[in-house]
């Protein structure tokens, strides 16, 4: 990470977090890759939490944290990466800065989290890794993921809309 990347990722998480640059360990979140943008997931030195908070840097030099209400929708609009990402680059963002996913982990095969897909065949869903779907009204991106720490599995459904906006649909194994 060059150093102007740095300095604006720790401004930007102590005005939003108050964790001075010090008190900060940083994560670079390398299945995200939308040029131009730079993803990371900050933790504080010593804290428990496992999970940090994960800042997106975007192109036009704004920080958004995935506390931001439409983060999602908001990094896809200003790092213009509706069309040309991945797969794996649509569900990990969305999972990571989506308000209502989060914190789980993208599944990308059957053998992550076994026992959890006979629930979600039993629940009339079938596993399949990352996938992507373009329509002329947008794109949609849908994929599995675990909460290990509650041992549930969920499927997301989430399309971006032509228009900037974001519907998620989430369903979680019986």
């Amino acid at each position: 990470m060059s150093e102007n990347i740095r300095v604006k990722l720790e401004t930007a998480v102590e005005t939003q977090l108050g964790w001075k640059k010090d008190q900060i360990e940083v994560i670079e979140l390398e299945k995200i890759e939308i040029p131009g943008c730079h993803f990371f997931t900050v933790t504080e030195k010593g804290s428990m939490d496992p999970y940090g908070v994960d800042f997106a840097l975007l192109s036009d030099g704004r920080a958004i944290s995935a506390d931001h209400e439409d983060a999602a929708s908001t990094i896809l609009a200003a790092c213009n990466a509706s069309k040309g990402l991945s797969p794996t680059s649509w569900a990990e963002l969305i999972t990571r800065f989506h308000l209502r996913i989060g914190p789980v982990r993208v599944l990308y095969d059957e053998a992550q989290a076994q026992a959890a897909i006979e629930s979600l065949k039993k629940g009339g869903k079938s596993f399949s890794p990352p996938t992507l779907e373009s329509a002329a009204s947008g794109t949609t991106i849908k994929f599995c993921v675990m909460n290990y720490e509650r041992g549930v599995l969920s499927k997301i459904t989430a399309t971006y809309k032509k228009g900037g906006s974001m519907d998620v649909d989430v369903w979680q194994a019986p």
